[in-house]
């Protein structure tokens, strides 16, 4: 987990199954929700597979003109997808943009 600080208890983090304070296969994700990243755990080798299939998806709605609030899609999927429309330029058809902090949100 390296120099992760519980904020409320101060102490340096560790694992509720092996007591380990670095990364071990029980810890998921190390996310930093002040600056949206992903710094460790098992989801941080699957991060870019699962963003590349958020992207794959959102292109696939874009181009079907699909309605982001329809009953498929969740809130926060809803609001990715919004974004996304906004910051969409055809000139550019596989360029799709997934606010780093929202997607964050999401996968939590």
């Amino acid at each position: 987990m390296g120099n992760v600080i519980d904020e409320e208890t101060g102490q340096e983090s560790t694992c509720m199954f092996c007591n380990s304070s670095d990364d071990c296969p029980h810890l998921v994700a190390v996310i930093d929700r002040t600056f949206a990243e992903c710094n460790g755990g098992e989801l941080y080798k699957a991060i870019a597979t699962i963003r590349g299939l958020l992207s794959d998806t959102l292109l696939g709605m874009i181009e079907k003109a699909e309605d982001p609030d329809g009953d498929r899609v969740n809130y926060e999927l809803a609001a990715i997808f919004r974004e996304a429309i906004e910051n969409y330029d055809p000139a550019h058809p596989d360029d799709i943009y997934i606010d780093e902090g929202m997607f964050l949100e999401w996968l939590v």
